[in-house]
């Protein structure tokens, strides 16, 4: 039987969706630890899973279209 195939766009909202990471297709392209990169800047990734028995398993990683790092805010300069 073949699994389902779903992607996963970024949302606004405040949901949380659980993934089990399989091995990618792209795992050359994008790497897992590339997601420590948008964790630290939030910045969305496309998701490609199958569904096993309920379970979402990724098996392709992708940087958001049109996403881009959200800037961090600089230090208050302090007076010397």
């Amino acid at each position: 039987m073949m699994a389902a195939l779903g992607t996963k766009r970024a949302t606004t909202c405040a949901s949380t969706v659980a993934f089990t990471l399989g091995p990618l297709e792209n795992a050359s392209q994008f790497a897992p630890g590339h997601l420590n990169e948008h964790v630290a800047t939030a910045v969305p990734v496309l998701v490609t899973y199958r569904d096993d028995n309920g379970q979402r398993v990724v098996v392709r990683l992708e940087d958001a279209p049109g996403a881009s790092p959200r800037p961090i805010a600089s230090p208050i300069p302090t007076a010397s």
